[in-house]
């Protein structure tokens, strides 16, 4: 293990894909780099070399002695001939109605003011690990129980960004649907009936992501789930499959909000999403999930 080094951006230390698999740093600035995607059909292997640099987001590369940004990876860096790509993992969440937790991204966003799913980033932690917090730190739903407005959490380990909080942070949330949804406390995630998309499913592949120590497999995760690998950007993206049953609740008695962007969200159809991909309105992963549902 790596000893612990400051969590705070210095150009006299270079991070290294161990300092995130560890847990030494942990924020949204720096990423693993992984190696090529190795493709058997519907199955993708993803290697990540522990000793290898971290990549960092272009925006913060003043502060770390790292050797390739985000853009130095996405235009196709190389290291020692080796091609270098990007990891990103997040979920697609789907509710009884067969209809997808979309939100509206922001203009900093890399395909920006288009529709996504919630939640998803670059990985920078175990993946899985990571997959569900992007969620869990994405996606905020609010359900109307006895007649009070509660926000629930989704997974047990993980503690979603408060809705009263996210109203200070962004304008947009604050004025839209604040006379719905006046509350904003913790109820316990039992509430809903959660349960991850298992068995065959339009689309879905397999993913297993290997975490490599001196060339000698340390983990191995693999997970079933919606992918593109995306050769022009150097990126594989991955989205764990989630259900959520919201019967329970009638159709006035739920809401969602992004966590991220725009904070606007809403359950969308696939019909739906269909239009706004046929006008250029969802990134690259909605456009090939898609057209893999469409084929499948």
């Amino acid at each position: 293990m790596s000893q612990a080094r400051p969590v705070t951006g210095s150009k006299s230390v270079t991070y290294t894909n161990d300092d995130l698999y560890t847990g030494v740093l942990q924020n949204d600035e720096l990423f693993v780099v992984t190696g090529e995607p190795q493709i058997h059909g519907d199955s993708v292997v993803v290697d990540i070399e522990l000793e290898l640099p971290a990549v960092v987001f272009d925006r913060h590369a003043q502060k770390y002695d790292q050797p390739y940004t985000v853009s130095d990876i996405r235009a196709g860096r190389t290291l020692e001939g080796k091609s270098l790509w990007l990891l990103s993992g997040g979920t697609l969440i789907r509710d009884e109605q067969g209809r997808f937790a979309i939100g509206l991204r922001d203009g900093n966003a890399a395909d920006p003011f288009t529709y996504t799913n919630i939640g998803a980033g670059r990985c920078n932690s175990v993946f899985e690990d990571h997959c569900l917090e992007e969620m869990s730190s994405e996606f905020v739903l609010c359900v109307k129980d006895a007649g009070e407005w509660n926000q629930v959490r989704l997974l047990d380990s993980e503690k979603p960004p408060l809705l009263s909080q996210l109203r200070e942070q962004r304008q947009s949330i604050a004025r839209w649907m604040i006379q719905k949804v006046p509350a904003a406390g913790l109820v316990d995630y039992r509430l809903t009936n959660v349960k991850q998309v298992s068995g065959s499913h339009a689309g879905m592949q397999t993913l297993t992501v290997r975490w490599l120590r001196s060339g000698q497999v340390e983990r191995s995760e693999t997970l079933h789930g919606f992918m593109l690998i995306d050769a022009r950007n150097h990126t594989v993206e991955f989205r764990l499959g989630y259900d959520l049953d919201l019967s329970a609740y009638g159709p006035e008695e739920t809401q969602i909000f992004f966590a991220e962007g725009t904070g606007y969200a809403e359950w969308m159809s696939e019909d739906r999403l269909r239009q706004l991909a046929h006008l250029g309105m969802v990134p690259p992963f909605i456009q090939s999930w898609l057209a893999k549902a469409r084929s499948s």
